[in-house]
């Protein structure tokens, strides 16, 4: 293990000791107060430094000044120390401020810290993951809701215009109706029956009010001939014999 000076070894604002190693670029911008206002002008910059880091340090999260806070802590440390040194006026202004390390005392430390790192790490992949999908899924669900709500409008506007088609031609077989009851009635009934009975044959016939006898011919000779025909038999035609010169009768084809 290596030892580490006693400046470096700071307390968190959440009372962790982490080593902190912190680099100040400088300039003496007044050289009379340089020379005269203090005997030891780097000594009183250094101690300023250090008290610098400790006080900003100390309102630090441990997490943050091991991970993304460093920018932070170096611009805080750097205003600070500016204005400390204006306040002591040795003629000496400061030009930038680097935080070179920040690291836990020992070995065994680092280690759990590094696990819990990498554990935070992983937790917030797997929220940014989770994240990614409900966004995904919340976008094709918004792209489906469009789609339903698109296709209602469109079944939508097509019945409504196909109620208007058959209103109007209500109102035209109403007008014809009541311009000519007994027609249009006959017509529609007509229509009724080829559309509901399409194969059926539709006899119209002058009804005296008697007995009305249907008798359908056509259904019974279709059955009739159905009947029949398994039991013709083809016809074979006998071949005529031939006289000849003598009178006689030959059959050709007859062996010697």
């Amino acid at each position: 293990m290596t030892d580490y000076p006693s400046e470096t070894k700071m307390i968190t604002g959440d009372e962790n000791i982490v080593l902190a190693d912190l680099v100040v670029q400088w300039k003496i911008t007044d050289p009379p107060k340089y020379l005269y206002n203090a005997d030891d002008p780097e000594k009183i910059l250094y101690d300023t430094t250090s008290a610098a880091l400790r006080s900003i340090i100390g309102s630090t999260k441990i997490d943050d000044a091991l991970t993304s806070g460093k920018a932070q802590i170096e611009a805080d440390v750097r205003d600070l120390l500016s204005q400390l040194m204006e306040k002591y006026d040795v003629g000496i202004s400061i030009s930038a401020v680097k935080l070179q390390d920040v690291e836990l005392p020992n070995e065994e430390v680092r280690k759990a810290f590094t696990n819990v790192t990498d554990a935070r790490e992983t937790a917030n992949t797997k929220i940014n993951e989770a994240d990614k999908y409900e966004n995904k899924r919340m976008n094709e669900a918004e792209g489906e809701k469009d789609a339903l709500i698109s296709q209602a409008n469109g079944d939508k506007a097509a019945r409504t215009e196909a109620a208007r088609g058959d209103v109007a031609v209500f109102e035209k077989l109403l007008s014809e109706y009541k311009g000519n009851k007994g027609i249009t009635k006959d017509r529609l009934i007509i229509e009724t029956l080829e559309e509901v009975l399409p194969n059926a044959e539709i006899y119209i016939m002058n009804d005296d009010g008697n007995t009305m006898k249907y008798l359908p011919l056509r259904s019974l000779e279709k059955e009739e001939t159905k009947k029949l025909l398994p039991l013709m038999k083809p016809l074979y035609l006998k071949k005529k014999r031939k006289r000849d010169c003598t009178g006689r009768k030959s059959d050709r084809g007859r062996g010697h």
